[in-house]
């Protein structure tokens, strides 16, 4: 199963979240808002989609983390973002 990548961002008065199918486009969409001042932390997570079980006939989507992860870091407001590896959380969300 191929991989997705959950990106998320934290920032003043709003938090934000999302998928993608690349790690670049989810480093991307999450560095948009760090350069726009909309947000101050974003990671960015492997994952693969799964599909669970949960009661006859029902079934819940969601994302399994790999564990691979990736934390921003910005120089100033509107300079580029670097990544860093970091340590994610495994389980489901």
């Amino acid at each position: 199963m191929s991989p997705v990548f959950l990106w998320s961002v934290t920032g003043p008065g709003r938090d934000a979240s999302g998928v993608a199918g690349d790690r670049q486009k989810a480093q991307a969409d999450a560095a948009e808002h760090l350069l726009a001042g909309r947000a101050v932390t974003a990671l960015v997570e492997e994952a693969v989609a799964e599909v669970t079980p949960v009661a006859a006939g029902a079934r819940q989507a969601g994302y399994r983390r790999t564990g691979e992860a990736w934390h921003a870091v910005a120089a100033g407001a509107g300079d580029a973002v670097s990544w860093v590896p970091a340590r994610a959380e495994t389980g489901t969300r």
